[in-house]
């Protein structure tokens, strides 16, 4: 069994998902909305602000308090849809990492039997 070979693809496979995670993370857009939909706000797979949109009610039917009120839960809706999405995809490279490290451990393992065997010579 080649442990070695086997952990390397591992953590090549891990690179690989590591980098098409980042490049997702700068395509996708997440949404986030207030209850009344006065507020839409963007944020990128990295949790940065993209865009904004105000219904144009907005002015008219909330005071200044209402309005950054819709603000922040519109942006706090779109922020945790985005860490969501992070952890789930992050999940799959910890799974990896799992699968690499019990690799390394079978590795490890085996060399200590080997080692702890009275060879006669």
């Amino acid at each position: 069994m080649n442990f070695y070979n086997d952990a390397f693809k591992k953590a090549k496979q891990m690179q690989e998902e590591m980098k098409k995670l980042e490049e997702e993370l700068d395509e996708v857009k997440f949404k986030g909305t207030d209850i009344d939909n006065y507020v839409t706000i963007y944020v990128s797979g990295n949790k940065l602000p993209i865009k904004i949109e105000l219904d144009k009610k907005i002015k008219n039917d909330l005071s200044v308090d209402g309005m950054e009120e819709a603000i922040l839960k519109a942006l706090i809706q779109a922020y945790e849809k985005s860490e969501e999405h992070i952890k789930k995809e992050m999940s799959k490279i910890t799974e990896i990492n799992k699968e690499m490290t019990e690799i390394i451990g079978m590795e490890e393992e085996m060399t200590k039997i080997t080692d702890d065997e009275d060879i006669p010579f």
